[in-house]
């Protein structure tokens, strides 16, 4: 089972790699773009708020 169980995860590696190298910088982007937009909407509702 130890021989099997390598060859399985080198086999499955290289494409959740290539898929998360892909897929990471779109979702990066998207969390960051969302956090942002987030973080802005509220930073407003606490100044006006505030004022």
């Amino acid at each position: 089972m130890t021989p099997q169980k390598p060859s399985k995860v080198t086999t499955t590696q290289p494409q959740v790699k290539n898929l998360s190298n892909t897929g990471s910088n779109v979702t990066i982007l998207a969390i960051v773009a969302v956090i942002a937009l987030v973080a802005g909407g509220a930073l407003v509702l606490v100044r006006r708020r505030m004022n």
